[in-house]
């Protein structure tokens, strides 16, 4: 396959996926080893900013999605005895805030998938595995 200024990106997609399924890291809906779909109806969503971190939980069902639970370092309560919003400390307090507040809704199991050419280093790193040290299952 070559590719030149004509292609289009839907034309190179369409060669290797599935175009009537949503990308991978979009959807609930995931194949497992053995072609079987397995439902994941609660997503992990990472956001970080130069000055704040964000996390949710958001519960899918078909098309709509809807806020579980959310933690960031904007509000006032993380704030404090943070010397930074930003850095893997104050990832870490998110992550546990997070996993408290996701447990008091009674979600113990959460899928989350790194974006494309997103590292698994740093403040990605810190929350992940503050969440799983907090009890939250990742899948």
């Amino acid at each position: 396959l070559t590719l030149n200024h004509k292609t289009t990106f839907e034309t190179y997609c369409c060669l290797y996926f599935d175009c009537s399924q949503r990308w991978p890291w979009q959807g609930p809906h995931l194949v497992d080893m053995a072609g079987l779909q397995k439902v994941r109806p609660y997503q992990l969503q990472l956001f970080f900013s130069n000055k704040y971190a964000y996390a949710q939980i958001w519960k899918v069902s078909g098309d709509k999605h809807t806020v579980a639970a959310a933690a960031s370092t904007i509000e006032k309560g993380l704030q404090e005895g943070l010397e930074s919003t930003s850095d893997k400390g104050a990832c870490a307090r998110v992550a546990q805030t997070l996993a408290e507040r996701a447990q008091a809704a009674g979600i113990d199991t959460v899928s989350w998938q790194r974006k494309p050419r997103q590292r698994f280093h740093g403040k990605v790193a810190a929350l992940v595995t503050g969440l799983k040290e907090a009890g939250i299952k990742m899948m």
